[in-house]
């Protein structure tokens, strides 16, 4: 093992911090949350708050990163983000004791071609950037010339590192090998490959373009889920799906195997959030008969991200699985609850932008939840509260602290 004994000493005193958070009494209460929203049979509305500015944070208990190993220093900055959330942002995240080596698995969704961008940010020490991409899919003859990477199981990495974990944590933390569970991510990728403008504008000029692409890596990823399942390559018992909780009573699914994991026994989720200014029926020309392919195999699917969904549910319906609907900030709540209607787990996403703002209205932000929950319980939908994509609160880490505390109190109410 390539580390050093201030490395190892920092890795498991990390260990020892996460097993104590584990055996909070409080994440077995979250957990049976999480599981009876996601039966579509709620306690309450559930909170989670993720995908946050860590550079606006404080540093103290963030900077302390000593590993130099790339895959033990990405553990490392993994663990402290955890348990710093687990502390001052706790909302409804749940802690398992255990730590989790992932099979390392190369060429998922995989065509060879690499992101060509510019990009720019506000602050050099901020993980948000802003991107331009440029079109690297223009013409038929190149579609046409795409050709799949093999998948690429990483056995010998994957069990130095499960060796290594074992020889940090055993007697400290369980450690447990799983699989991976790739999205439905088809559009957000020919966002990079092509920019955002020029699909849009091929969706009016050029159809059958778009439609030869999107069979293209619709084969691609579908092909790809079958062959992760085939090589016992896939994930389960997932404790988060796209930043929210994933704990179920329903999957695995029976006569489950756990060294032959089926797709049919985990969640996935898919997302189009591009498609967010087409209309119903292009949003299900291009996404829904596509992403119908792949959402059958799954146990259950997580839909939707930042796009506004709640004129479009007659379209989502039409996806197999799908237990979790994303309500975008772009949604009117009213109008998204009566479409679910108690159908899904109403996923609402908070406007991350009152955090931006020049002074943080903690009144604004208590009504703005409060007509989110009503909206849901008026239309019997289980609902979410998930804060994410937080670009930045204007270095005040007490507004994150504020949030948390009114999103708490409206969903306990």
């Amino acid at each position: 093992m390539n580390l050093n004994k201030q490395e190892i000493s920092a890795l498991r005193e990390l260990a020892k911090k996460t097993h104590e958070a584990a055996c909070d009494p409080v994440n077995a209460e979250r957990e049976k949350g999480w599981r009876a929203l996601n039966g579509l049979k709620p306690i309450r509305p559930m909170v989670i708050i993720d995908q946050l500015p860590w550079n606006e944070f404080p540093q103290e208990e963030l900077t302390g990163v000593v590993t130099s190993d790339p895959y033990w220093q990405r553990a490392e900055k993994m663990m402290r983000r955890m348990l710093f959330r687990f502390k001052y942002l706790p909302a409804d995240a749940v802690i398992k004791d255990n730590f989790t080596v992932t099979k390392e698995v190369g060429g998922i969704h995989d065509f060879g071609l690499r992101v060509d961008e510019d990009t720019a940010s506000v602050e050099e020490s901020s993980e948000v950037k802003g991107h331009y991409y440029h079109d690297q899919l223009e013409t038929d003859e190149i579609v046409d010339a795409l050709t799949p990477k093999p998948i690429v199981y990483n056995e010998e990495s994957t069990m130095k590192h499960l060796a290594e974990a074992h020889e940090l944590f055993d007697g400290i933390l369980p450690v447990i090998l799983n699989g991976v569970n790739p999205p439905n991510d088809i559009w957000d990728h020919l966002s990079m490959y092509r920019g955002v403008e020029n699909p849009l504008y091929d969706m009016m000029e050029r159809p059958e373009f778009v439609h030869k692409i999107m069979r293209k890596f619709t084969d691609l990823y579908v092909g790809n889920l079958l062959e992760l399942e085939k090589r016992g390559l896939l994930g389960y018992n997932q404790e988060y799906i796209h930043c929210t909780g994933a704990f179920t009573d329903e999957l695995p699914k029976p006569g489950f195997d756990p060294n032959h994991v089926r797709a049919s026994d985990t969640w996935a989720y898919g997302l189009a959030q591009m498609l967010s200014t087409v209309s119903p029926a292009m949003f299900e020309e291009f996404e829904v008969e596509y992403c119908k392919e792949w959402a059958q195999h799954l146990g259950l699917v997580y839909y939707g991200c930042c796009d506004p969904l709640d004129r479009k549910m007659d379209q989502v319906r039409k996806i197999p699985n799908v237990r979790k609907v994303s309500m975008s900030p772009w949604t009117t709540p009213e109008i998204g609850a009566a479409a679910i209607a108690g159908d899904y787990v109403f996923s609402s996403k908070p406007n991350p932008a009152h955090l931006a703002a020049p002074t943080f209205d903690g009144d604004m932000v208590r009504a703005y939840l409060t007509n989110i929950k009503k909206a849901a319980e008026s239309n019997n939908c289980p609902v979410e509260f998930i804060l994410k994509d937080v670009s930045t609160i204007k270095h005040d880490f007490n507004r994150l602290v504020e949030w948390e505390k009114i999103a708490m109190e409206v969903a306990k109410a």
